[in-house]
């Protein structure tokens, strides 16, 4: 079938765009510059042609841009957004939705969508394009939708999902039921004088051949059923109608172009913007209904580059901090604390609280393609980064210690406030230090909120007086209360000595059994007992080296090294905690393991420290699982299956490869946080705590990893001026658990272990100063109920908050908030605040309920009786 053929009862709609990429090949400042004059370049053409068409990407890439240096040409952008001719399909970053932590994603759209619209109050949003980036998971329809979006737009991975069914246009059903139009494509095209063929001499039969047989050849005409296709025209940093920078801008009349087809061909075309596409496609019957659009492998050419100096790292940081930093200050207003509202940064658009001010910073620092930014503009990212992370947790620390002083506590001995921010109760071993500032013991016992005694382990003194203690470190054996705190108090006194709990290396649940530096045993009682191998160990530490000269350093795999330890130790052997301490190498790169259980718990932790010196491919944490296990994983606000036999890796037929670019590593896949292999009673899970989302099945040999980072070799061409970090030379931390479990990841109730895992209780101390304590000694501040329903994040919203709760199950559930204080209203809103139909929500007392559907979120803005002090 011809190209003609395939186009008949169609139209074209030329969709003019400057991809904006925060940094690419170039400086950021060059950047800024070359944005500026595509603005300029638009505003001019718009002038001789009002039919042509463009549109805005996003405010921090390149709107951002145009506000600061083209001031005087804001009155004529603006009428042009007024008459539809420029469009708004862009939030405040470009961000990767899958691999990015989801709150991030939620403001990124918040932010972006709230600024748009207060500059362009009749611009039409209704199409969100995350341009350049991959990430179909189950939730985007719903994640869209919440935020006032209908259609959305993406590119990666172009043929893998057509190989899967899956349309270039369509209508997409979400994991809750959700129903959105989608759209799929590339952002770039149509910007070269040998495709095109404008004015030239030739023929027109040649000349439109060569304008519709390239997007022919990626499938487009055959596999989109909407009746308008789009059709890119430009690609990175492009002006409008040029050739781009490689080709000296060299310009294209695509308007003589579009005149010419339309007076020779039965086939309509025209320029238009996003909106337009949609609004034309919006109610076609064409358009089928498709719901199952995952895509587990987003891109392979974005590890955890840099390793532990990555940005990466830093965003997961912020992120945490941003989350906890907000639920303390919903805490400190329902508990009258002072609080200090100034601003802490110069976001220039209202409403501009401090938080929201942190968290455009944080979707500002998530743009796509930073990875590869040259030296002083990776160095500038990462000092903004560290700058919001300091000033987050700093502000954090103050509701601590304002909340903490108001805890009663006795003059003598030392204390620590242990907190629990998870909003379920929990057991655990947590860290604390107890100062001593007067009359120094000999011997100290440590007391729970009641007065009983608990158990602890010295972990770490500070020696001054010879035969008595200033301070210590202990670990603390502690029930905590849900969402809440309890106060711990270190007295003088001889403490019980806990009886030892078995022989060899084990906390009295599980017995881990080592061999030549390697875990070669894990049993628990007499129902669970994995073994390994020499060649097989049950943790593996493997560097496994990639040819990197392919597209963006991804290649076949060409070696494997694994570590060889050549000394091992007991670190630590309880009552609490029990360190196995490995040293040795992993190829010539020196790497320290350590293996710990805790006290209660039946899971392996692992802290792993790895000196990189220099190399090419990817250091992987892996685990033996079964060879018919059932793999899944966590996305944002929700668990999808990662049946890789699913999808499709390397070159396919005579396709170009960059339309397969994204799958050029067998086997390496994305989740958030957990990876599940289930198989029956001997199911196991890997939960990253402080990793990036990246996971490689080994299938053939029954290995899954746990991407820790990637290693760059020399860079070459354009690449010489980009950041060192990248190359990951020096030292990298990671901590990541083992977990064998029965059944599936729901009886093991794995979401919930991860997350609490990920934001674990910690010590705060209680100073002896300060007014007297007016708050129990130990107390939950909020609860959740049951335990499928995940809290997220909890939002000071003026006088209110907003609790955003997602319901990680196939079922239906009744779910309950409990409050330390009776809620006057509690109702169901968006991402935008405005009222979401349909969720009922009921206030008893301090408690508010409402009835969740599956998988859905629910943000619940809440009022509640304020504590009088």
């Amino acid at each position: 079938m011809t190209w003609r053929e395939k186009l008949t009862d169609k139209s074209i709609y030329i969709v003019p765009v400057c991809h904006a990429d925060w940094a690419w090949t170039h400086t950021r400042q060059w950047h800024e510059e070359r944005y500026a004059l595509v603005f300029e370049d638009v505003l001019k053409l718009l002038r001789d042609n009002p039919d042509f068409r463009w549109y805005i990407e996003q405010e921090n890439e390149q709107f951002a841009v145009f506000r600061e240096r083209c001031p005087e040409l804001w009155d004529e952008l603006r009428e042009q957004v007024r008459a539809g001719r420029i469009g708004i399909a862009g939030a405040t970053s470009a961000m990767r939705p899958s691999v990015y932590d989801p709150e991030v994603f939620v403001r990124n759209m918040i932010l972006g969508r709230r600024y748009f619209a207060q500059l362009f109050p009749e611009a039409d949003l209704s199409v969100y394009i995350n341009t350049d980036t991959a990430g179909a998971h189950g939730q985007i329809p719903q994640l869209v939708a919440l935020a006032g979006y209908e259609c959305y737009r993406w590119w990666r991975p172009l043929l893998p999902l057509d190989l899967k069914g899956i349309p270039r246009t369509f209508r997409w059903r979400g994991m809750d039921g959700t129903v959105i139009h989608a759209t799929r494509g590339t952002y770039g095209g149509l910007c070269s004088e040998g495709q095109v063929l404008l004015g030239s001499d030739q023929d027109w039969e040649q000349r439109v051949d060569k304008f519709a047989k390239p997007m022919d050849d990626t499938r487009l005409f055959d596999n989109d059923p909407s009746p308008v296709i789009w059709a890119s025209q430009g690609g990175d940093d492009v002006r409008p109608a040029a050739q781009g920078a490689h080709a000296l801008d060299a310009p294209l009349p695509f308007a003589k172009f579009v005149e010419e087809w339309n007076r020779r061909e039965s086939i309509p075309m025209r320029f238009a913007t996003p909106v337009e596409f949609y609004r034309t496609i919006e109610n076609a019957p064409e358009l089928p209904l498709v719901e199952d659009v995952s895509d587990p492998v987003d891109v392979n050419f974005n590890p955890p580059w840099a390793g532990e100096r990555g940005l990466w790292r830093l965003r997961m940081m912020c992120e945490r901090a941003l989350l906890q930093r907000e639920s303390l200050e919903v805490l400190a207003q329902w508990l009258n604390v002072d609080r200090d509202d100034a601003a802490t940064s110069g976001l220039t658009y209202p409403p501009a609280t401090p938080l929201d001010i942190d968290w455009h910073e944080a979707a500002a620092l998530s743009a796509h393609a930073k990875q590869w930014a040259f030296q002083d503009d990776f160095d500038r990212l990462v000092a903004r980064a560290e700058a919001l992370l300091h000033r987050t947790q700093f502000r954090s620390e103050q509701i601590f210690r304002q909340i903490s002083r108001r805890i009663p506590a006795p003059t003598a001995g030392g204390h620590a406030v242990i907190w629990n921010l998870h909003p379920r109760p929990r057991r655990e071993v947590v860290g604390a230090r107890f100062c001593f500032v007067e009359t120094p013991p000999k011997e100290f016992k440590v007391l729970d909120a009641e007065g009983n005694e608990i158990p602890y382990q010295r972990i770490h003194e500070y020696p001054y007086f010879e035969d008595r203690i200033a301070e210590v470190d202990v670990l603390l054996d502690v029930d905590l209360p849900a969402g809440g705190y309890a106060l711990m108090t270190a007295v003088e006194g001889t403490p019980d000595t806990p009886p030892p709990v078995g022989d060899g290396f084990t906390n009295g649940e599980v017995e881990l059994t080592f061999d030549r530096g390697l875990l070669m045993k894990y049993e628990r009682g007499d129902a669970v007992a994995i073994k390994g191998s020499y060649d097989k160990p049950l943790h593996d530490l493997a560097f496994l080296r990639y040819d990197q000269s392919g597209a963006l350093h991804v290649g076949s795999l060409v070696g494997e090294e694994r570590f060889k330890p050549t000394a091992w130790c007991v670190e630590e052997n309880g009552p609490l905690r029990w360190i196995h301490r490995s040293e040795g190498f992993v190829g010539r790169h020196p790497a320290v393991v350590r293996t710990i259980l805790h006290k209660h718990t039946p899971r392996v932790e692992f802290h792993t420290e790895i000196d990189c010196l220099g190399d090419g491919g990817l250091f992987v944490a892996r685990f033996p699982i079964p060879g018919d296990a059932i793999l899944s994983g966590d996305i944002p606000f929700g668990v999808e299956s990662k049946d890789l036999s699913r999808e499709a890796y390397g070159g396919v037929g005579d396709i170009p490869e960059w339309m397969t670019i994204e799958r050029r590593r067998p086997g390496q896949f994305h989740a958030q946080s957990w990876v599940d292999a289930e198989c029956g009673d001997d199911s196991r899970a890997v939960i990253s705590l402080d990793g990036d989302k990246w996971w490689l099945l080994q299938q053939e040999r029954g290995l899954l990893g746990h991407i820790l980072f990637a290693a760059f070799q020399e860079p070459r061409h354009w690449e010489v001026n980009i950041n060192q970090q990248i190359r990951a030379i020096g030292k990298h931390n990671f901590r990541y658990a083992f977990l064998p479990h029965s059944g599936d990841w729901r009886s093991a109730n794995l979401p919930d272990i991860a997350r609490r895992l990920r934001n674990p209780a910690f010590s705060f101390m209680r100073t002896r100063h300060g007014p007297g304590g007016d708050l129990e000694s130990s107390g939950s501040l909020m609860e959740v109920s049951p335990t499928c329903v995940q809290l997220t994040a909890l939002i000071p919203d003026e006088d209110a908050c907003l609790a955003r709760l997602v319901n990680l199950s196939d079922d239906s559930v009744e779910a309950t908030l409990s409050l330390p204080f009776a809620v006057s209203a509690a109702t169901a809103v968006d991402f935008m605040r405005n009222p979401s139909p349909g969720t009922g929500v009921t206030c008893e007392g301090k408690q508010a309920k409402l009835t969740m559907l599956p998988w859905k979120i629910v943000t619940l803005r809440i009022e509640c009786e304020v504590r009088e002090r």
